[in-house]
């Protein structure tokens, strides 16, 4: 369950067949990486304020096979191989102490989605909706909020963002929340949830 993170780096050249040609490596081999995570479920940048975040991942300091479906946790600002917590600590590809750091979500049994939208980040577990905001303190870089519980998400990939509105599909009915959490009326949902097979759930895109 989840696998290790990877980054590009396009080649020198401008030439497209050459430039492209560059092969994706393990973010753990990158110059100076510190403690990256080996099994992550997502990954998201948090572009505002520059941390790249995972989502049910690997603990901090424990086995390369540990894995918790909880998990978030993120990378120093502005440098993505360095994920050693501390505020200590100074990151020698910035200069500057390090922002890394972790939560864990308290409710549902996984992470199955984190979706960026204009204010926020919406962590959907399999029960319960989150709200993941970059705070910026030195002891709270993150700050998460649980917005709905008794809610339901039905594969990674059925939420989508629109004009600052999250839609979503459940295992048994639409969702949106623009502010608060709410089901959508929808005349064909007894048609839809009742001829499908929900051993191919994952195959669910929005």
């Amino acid at each position: 369950y989840g696998g290790p993170i990877y980054y590009w780096l396009r080649g020198s050249t401008t030439n497209p067949s050459t430039a492209l040609g560059t092969r994706a490596d393990l973010l753990s081999n990158y110059a100076g990486a510190q403690d990256v995570p080996t099994r992550t479920s997502q990954i998201l940048l948090s572009q505002n304020d520059r941390h790249l975040l995972a989502f049910g991942c690997q603990p901090y300091a424990s086995g390369a096979n540990d894995f918790d479906p909880l998990l978030i946790r993120w990378a120093s600002q502005s440098a993505p191989e360095w994920w050693e917590p501390g505020s200590t600590v100074t990151v020698p590809s910035t200069g500057q102490l390090s922002s890394a750091g972790f939560l864990r979500v308290s409710r549902g049994s996984k992470i199955v989605r984190a979706i960026a939208t204009r204010q926020e980040i919406l962590v959907f577990t399999d029960t319960h909706l989150y709200s993941l905001q970059y705070i910026g303190a030195i002891e709270n870089i993150f700050e998460l909020n649980e917005y709905a519980d008794n809610i339901s998400i039905i594969s990674p990939r059925v939420v989508i963002s629109i004009n600052n509105v999250t839609y979503w599909m459940g295992t048994d009915k639409f969702y949106m929340y623009d502010g608060r959490v709410q089901t959508l009326p929808c005349t064909i949902r007894e048609y839809i949830f009742k001829d499908l097979n929900y051993a191919q759930a994952d195959q669910i895109i929005c």
